[in-house]
């Protein structure tokens, strides 16, 4: 089955996923440092290895989503702001008649 929205979605995954995980490495190697004497088992190890790139991929990843959103409602506002009013033949023309008979019925 193929998904309209399956490659760009694979593509931030990966993204964010790389970035999460050099984070959230990072994060793990400095907590070991700093309880360097407390005994892990192989086991307590993984799950928070695993949890903490898992966490630290979710948050990346919403960072990266509210930045996005960010940009496309900036995208949407510039469009509205720059959008083209339509021209009208008629207003120019009825200006100048009305101004013209404005000024030929004003008393003086």
């Amino acid at each position: 089955m193929n998904f309209p929205f399956a490659q760009p979605l694979l593509r931030f995954l990966k993204q964010t996923f790389l970035v999460g995980l050099v984070i959230s490495l990072t994060v793990y190697a400095w907590l070991r440092v700093i309880f360097f004497e407390v005994p892990f088992s192989v086991s307590e190890d993984g799950s928070i290895l695993i949890k903490t790139v898992l966490f630290g991929w979710f948050l990346i990843s919403l960072v990266k989503a509210a930045w996005l959103l960010i940009l496309l409602a900036g995208e949407k506002i510039e469009s509205f702001r720059t959008s083209k009013v339509p021209e009208h033949k008629h207003v120019k023309p009825l200006a100048i008649a009305g101004t013209i008979s404005d000024t030929a019925i004003m008393p003086l």
